[in-house]
């Protein structure tokens, strides 16, 4: 009788063990991913206030960033908010854009190049 005890306990334990170690496999896979998702989402154009697209007028600017694909998903974005702001002595724009299918939230930052008339 001792021995299907210990054989139960043991069993039990290494379940839990088991259990515990794929848990913390697929936390790490999740981990890597969303870090390679963070890189590739920094690599983009635009992604930084320092890697602005230069634009020649600001109407351009939507309809640049409705035809990019979510970074995440692939799905369609929509812009939900287009502002001005001051970095480094520069007037830039920032365009948030939510995507339809994820609802992941981008930044996408433009310069408009300011052509002086003759």
């Amino acid at each position: 009788m001792g021995i299907v005890l210990w054989f139960a306990v043991l069993a039990s334990a290494g379940w839990l063990l088991w259990l515990w170690l794929s848990r913390a496999r697929r936390v790490a896979v999740a981990g890597r991913e969303a870090q390679r998702h963070i890189e590739s989402d920094r690599d983009r154009p635009g992604a930084l206030p320092s890697a602005s697209i230069e634009v020649a007028s600001a109407a351009t600017i939507e309809p640049i960033v409705e035809r990019a694909p979510c970074v995440g998903c692939g799905g369609a974005v929509h812009v939900d908010q287009h502002e001005v702001e001051e970095h480094g002595g520069q007037r830039l724009r920032r365009v948030d854009a939510l995507c339809g299918s994820c609802s992941r939230k981008t930044t996408t930052w433009f310069r408009v190049r300011v052509s002086l008339p003759n």
